[in-house]
C-alpha cells in the first residue's frame, strides 16, 4: 500500500516533507492533515468602487497556501451617484478571479453603505457555515494570514469567552498571542454564537458604558474616542465596526491578537468613505508566521495599559495635525494633555477625551 507523504509547516515557516508524522502538538496537527479534511472558515471580502486597492487585496490573499482550498465570497456593493463605472469596473474584474476553492460574488442593485453590507454579508455566511473571515477591499494580508486565521478559529471555536480572532496589531513587544477586550476589524474571523451578541442600536451601547461607568476603559483610559464615534454614526447607516466592538466589550468577551500584524491597511487617502487619516498605522504585513497555541483565556492588564500608551503616542500626532497652527490656545493646551498622560493623570486623559468630542462636534 502505497504511503502518503504530508506536508509539515515548522513554526519557523519551512515546510519540510516526511513518509510519517511525528509531532502530535495541536500546534502542528493542521498542518500534517490533508488540506480537505479541515472545514477551512470562508472569506468574505466586502468591495465597492476601488478597482486597484480590491486588485492588490485579492492578489495578496492569492499569497495563501490555503487559498486554493478556501471559499471565496465577495460583496460588491451598488454604486451611488457617480461612481456607476467605477464599481462596474470592479465588478469586471471580479468575474476574472481565480485561485480559490470557490468564487462567489453577490452584486447588489442598489447602495446599501458599507454599515449595511456588511450586516448582512456577515449574518448570511455565519448563518450558513456557522463561521466566517473577514475583509475589506483595502486589505494587504500575509502570506500566512489564512493559516493563522483558520488555526485560531479552530482552536478556540468552543470557548464562549472569545469573540474575535484579528490579524491586525503594530504595537510592538507583545507576545505571539494575546487577548484583549473588543476587536478590531482590520482582517479578523468570528463565529455565529459570537456574531450573535451584536447590537445594532448605538444608543442603547453609550447608555450601557455610561450607566456601568465604562466609557473611560471603553476609550483605552483616553487615548481614543470610541465613544465618540458612536455618538457619531448613531441613527446613520455608517462605519458599524465600532458597535461590534462595544458589543463585544460590553459582553466581557476577548479578542486574540496576534504579535505581529498579519494585515496592513491601505485604504488611507482622499479616495477613502471612512479613514483618510492612517494615524500612523501604515505597518507592512509580517512575512513569517505567528504561532497559534491556546493562552489563558483572560486579558492581562499590562497588555491593555501597553495599547493604551501606544494609541496615546500615535493619536497625539494624529490630533495636533487637526489643530491650525495658529491657534496656540488649543496647541499648548493640548500639548499639555499629552504630558499629563505621559505622567498617568486619569483625571487629565478623560479632560483630552472631553477635547476630541468636542472638537469632532464642532466640525
Amino acid at each position: 500500500m502505497r504511503r502518503r507523504r504530508y506536508h509539515i509547516a515548522s513554526r519557523e515557516g519551512k515546510r519540510k516533507v516526511g513518509n510519517d508524522a511525528l509531532d502530535f502538538s495541536p500546534r502542528n496537527l493542521y498542518y500534517r492533515l490533508p488540506m480537505c479534511v479541515h472545514r477551512l472558515a470562508p472569506i468574505a471580502l466586502f468591495t465597492y468602487n476601488r478597482l486597484a486597492s480590491t486588485q492588490a487585496t485579492v492578489e495578496a490573499l492569492k499569497q495563501n497556501a490555503e487559498a486554493k482550498e478556501s471559499d471565496l465570497v465577495v460583496f460588491s456593493d451598488g454604486a451611488k451617484g457617480e461612481d456607476n463605472s467605477k464599481v462596474a469596473a470592479v465588478r469586471e474584474y471580479l468575474k476574472t478571479v481565480t485561485g480559490f476553492r470557490s468564487v462567489t460574488v453577490h452584486e447588489s442593485p442598489c447602495n446599501k453603505g458599507i454599515a449595511r453590507s456588511m450586516i448582512d454579508g456577515i449574518t448570511q455566511i455565519v448563518n450558513d457555515h456557522g463561521h466566517v473571515i473577514v475583509l475589506e477591499d483595502d486589505m494587504l494580508t500575509s502570506p500566512y494570514f489564512l493559516r493563522y486565521m483558520n488555526d485560531a478559529l479552530t482552536l478556540y471555536e468552543h470557548d464562549d469567552a472569545v469573540a474575535e480572532i484579528n490579524a491586525f496589531n503594530e504595537v510592538p513587544g507583545m507576545p505571539e498571542t494575546f487577548f484583549i477586550r473588543g476587536g478590531n476589524w482590520w482582517g479578523w474571523g468570528t463565529w455565529k454564537r459570537a456574531w450573535a451578541l451584536f447590537e445594532h442600536d448605538g444608543q442603547k451601547l453609550l447608555d450601557e458604558l455610561v450607566a456601568r461607568n465604562l466609557a473611560n476603559e471603553f476609550n483605552f483610559d483616553g487615548t481614543r474616542d470610541y465613544t465618540g464615534m458612536i455618538q457619531g454614526i448613531v441613527g446613520k447607516n455608517a462605519a458599524c465596526d465600532i458597535l461590534w466592538f462595544a458589543s463585544t466589550f460590553l459582553r466581557g468577551k476577548l479578542t486574540l491578537y496576534p504579535g505581529r500584524t498579519l494585515v496592513q491597511n491601505i485604504g488611507f487617502g482622499a479616495d477613502a468613505t471612512h479613514c483618510r487619516n492612517s494615524g500612523g498605522w501604515t505597518s507592512p504585513a509580517t512575512r513569517e508566521p505567528v504561532c497559534v497555541e491556546r493562552i489563558p483565556l483572560e486579558e492581562k492588564r499590562e497588555h491593555r495599559r501597553t495599547f493604551a500608551h501606544q494609541f496615546s503616542k500615535r493619536m497625539d500626532t494624529f490630533w495636533l495635525t487637526k489643530i491650525k497652527r495658529h491657534d496656540t490656545r488649543k496647541l499648548i493646551f493640548f500639548r499639555c494633555l499629552t504630558v499629563s498622560y505621559v505622567q498617568r493623570d486619569r483625571k487629565i486623559s478623560r479632560l483630552r477625551m472631553s477635547l476630541q468630542s468636542a472638537w469632532r462636534a464642532s466640525r
